[in-house]
């Protein structure tokens, strides 16, 4: 399990349900964290028409 820092958590936003692909670097204990959004699936793409 990877605990994401609440600064970084902060910065994403609320990542519940997307999926997050985590990259390893060079440098123990340092990971790239890469948040795929789907499109059409946050509330601010659904607008009526």
């Amino acid at each position: 399990e990877i605990a994401i820092p609440k600064e970084a958590q902060a910065k994403l936003g609320d990542v519940l349900g997307e999926n997050v692909k985590f990259g390893l670097t060079h440098y123990p204990g340092v990971v790239t964290i890469v948040v795929i959004k789907r499109p059409g699936d946050s509330a601010s793409c659904r607008q009526g028409g």
